[in-house]
């Protein structure tokens, strides 16, 4: 197939190679193989030397332990006082997540944590495919090989990577949110039983319509009581540590919540009251509207987002890797993007690289990110159709 004729801009020299897909399939394929080693080497190098390898993913191995030898995931000071945000070796997710890993005990912890890392970013990978699909991308393998760049180098992904965090699992999920219909159940159910915040995707996937009501109901019934059976204590325990991590610190110069950061400048415990609620308030006012946008013709992208957005603001705890659910809204807001919006969502994601030196540019980088994919996405809502439709179907139309 001929190359199209470069105009404009793309007549510029070195600008005008990015006109031939050749030229972007060899310069993702290296960008690519690049990530691949820059993962490696700081897996192999860098990591253990700041904080061990996969910190995250080493506690979540050790409860999926306990509960596989029938203990309690969660730790004794877990049940008996406050924990803290940071609270080394301490599992502070549902029940759910330890049971699904306790096949990879049989392991020993480095080579889990490998496999830990193939499947969260097989997960992110899935996500922002699915992510350019909902955003008009014909399959490609450039498209296939910029969405491996994308997952390999966006910093807050490569941060819950290099940790073991759950964040890919949880972007997942708000894709499949997304993409509407019988999906839209399933990824709020899923993403909520594996981390409670996403909870803020649940109300849109309740008001989607019949077929996502009942994948979520389905869903979630069915995982709840497998995993009840298997492990009736472990809720009940749960239902104990939850009350002590709300009333734990968040007192850390790395935790970006507004409330914190202006405890952080210290400007005085009333302003942050003051933030504090304003985002709660605006968590509440995102859920409400994507209880709307949801249900309307092309409103499930938005929808989603919003949801996403309530998941930030709520709790008392923002840490950078959590960011890492915006790249796919990002991803489906780029194929129908003007140049300046491209612009912008790419010139967000580089000032947020620099966050463990700076973390200022990664906050700022992020809020500019948020103002443009929501600009973006209430101005496409008219234009995509996802309310009704199967994630198979989408994938199969759109993708």
């Amino acid at each position: 197939m001929a190359e199209a004729t470069p105009d404009g801009v793309w007549r510029l020299p070195l600008i005008r190679a990015f006109a031939s897909s050749r030229f972007r399939i060899v310069l993702a394929s290296l960008a690519t193989a690049f990530g691949l080693f820059a993962h490696a080497l700081d897996r192999s190098l860098v990591a253990p030397k700041l904080h061990g390898v996969a910190p995250d993913f080493g506690a979540y191995y050790a409860a999926a332990e306990r509960t596989l030898a029938g203990v309690s995931p969660y730790l004794p000071t877990q049940l008996s006082e406050p924990v803290d945000a940071v609270c080394s070796g301490c599992y502070l997710y549902p029940p759910f997540l330890a049971q699904i890993l306790a096949p990879l005990t049989v392991l020993p912890p480095a080579t889990a944590s490998v496999l830990w890392w193939v499947s969260q970013v097989m997960m992110a990978l899935t996500a922002v495919w699915l992510a350019t699909g909902l955003g008009g991308a014909r399959r490609s393998l450039e498209r296939f090989l910029w969405c491996l760049v994308a997952v390999l180098w966006f910093a807050p992904l490569y941060d819950a990577l290099r940790l073991g965090n759950v964040t890919a699992t949880v972007a997942l999920g708000a894709t499949l949110v997304a993409c509407g219909g019988a999906a839209t159940g399933a990824g709020a159910a899923i993403a909520t039983l594996i981390k409670v915040v996403p909870a803020t995707l649940v109300p849109a996937a309740v008001f989607a319509g019949r077929a996502a009501l009942l994948t979520f109901v389905g869903t979630a019934a069915t995982i709840l009581a497998i995993s009840t059976v298997l492990a009736p204590q472990a809720w009940l325990d749960y239902g104990r540590v939850l009350p002590n991590m709300l009333a734990g610190s968040v007192d850390y110069s790395w935790n970006f919540a507004p409330a914190n950061m202006v405890s952080q400048a210290a400007f005085g415990e009333h302003v942050r009251v003051a933030v504090r609620l304003g985002a709660l308030t605006l968590a509440v006012a995102a859920v409400f509207v994507s209880v709307f946008l949801v249900r309307r013709r092309g409103g499930a992208p938005a929808a989603a987002f919003l949801g996403v957005l309530a998941m930030l603001l709520l709790p008392g705890t923002l840490w950078f890797h959590y960011y890492g659910a915006l790249l796919p809204f990002a991803a489906i807001v780029w194929p129908t993007a003007r140049r300046l919006v491209r612009v912008g969502l790419v010139a967000s994601a580089t000032a947020m690289t620099p966050y463990l030196f700076e973390p200022l540019p990664g906050v700022i980088g992020a809020l500019v990110m948020v103002v443009i994919i929501g600009w973006s996405l209430a101005r496409a809502a008219r234009g995509l159709d996802t309310r009704s439709t199967s994630l198979a179907r989408t994938v199969a139309v759109r993708a």
